[in-house]
């Protein structure tokens, strides 16, 4: 879970500064969809139970509610992804 709170550190900090970004916005959302891959893998791998599991569910379901509603969408398969896996 560790790894788990590096990718969401990673995740939360991309989103966080969208408007920092300049015309990088390929790499930008390879970055972003790269640490939520990261943190996905982390989650299954780590074999929680349900409440636990909900915990993590739910860093990605606040981030659907972030300033930045270009991002919703890979945040929104990040959870569906994490779900159909479980």
């Amino acid at each position: 879970m560790e790894a788990a709170t590096v990718y969401r550190a990673l995740f939360e900090g991309t989103d966080d500064n969208d408007v920092s970004i300049d015309a990088a916005y390929d790499h930008y959302d390879e970055a972003l969809q790269s640490a939520l891959d990261g943190y996905v893998e982390c989650v299954l791998a780590a074999d929680t139970d349900r409440g636990e599991f909900e915990k993590y569910s739910g860093v990605l379901e606040d981030q659907t509610t972030s300033a930045h509603p270009a991002n919703t969408e890979q945040f929104y398969r990040a959870i569906d992804s994490l779900e159909e896996r479980r």
